[in-house]
């Protein structure tokens, strides 16, 4: 089997500090890979270079068949579109209910009509278990709640 995401001899820095060195890794298609480790060792830096947010210093990723180190933002931003990220905390905004901020990825793209994004998010959301909150705004959930939001947001 092909693999979807092939990591080979990464090395990542933030200015002159090396957070990664010599990463190596394939996944191929149905399979679940796990990245633990402490907190600072790495594990957020790997996922953004993955995904094109963070240069990538030497070796390769490819994703998808993109190679991520030469591709073009236009590519970038096509294989992002079928990538879903979950942030530690959510990573919802303030400013936006639930429902708005579960929509976001899908008001992107265009073609897509107000019943079809209604339907999406309103199934996802209930996919959680946050089927009727989508009116209230992050402040007014428990943390578990911003994590299924977000996770709902992640599948949408």
């Amino acid at each position: 089997m092909r693999p979807v995401i092939t990591v080979q001899g990464l090395e990542a820095r933030y200015g002159d500090e090396l957070i990664l060195k010599d990463v190596s890794f394939e996944v191929s298609e149905s399979e679940i890979l796990v990245i633990a480790g402490s907190s600072g060792c790495g594990k957020s830096t790997l996922m953004k270079c993955m995904l094109g947010l963070v240069p990538i210093v030497a070796g390769t990723v490819v994703v998808s068949g993109v190679d991520i180190k030469s591709a073009r933002d236009g590519e970038l931003g096509r294989l992002r579109d079928h990538i879903g990220v979950l942030f530690q905390s959510g990573g919802l905004l303030g400013s936006l209910t639930v429902f708005e901020n579960v929509a976001l990825p899908l008001t992107r793209r265009k073609g897509l009509d107000d019943e079809t994004v209604r339907f999406l998010v309103e199934n996802k959301l209930g996919l959680v278990g946050l089927g009727g909150f989508g009116h209230l705004l992050p402040s007014q959930l428990s943390g578990g709640m911003k994590k299924r939001a977000g996770l709902a947001r992640a599948m949408v």
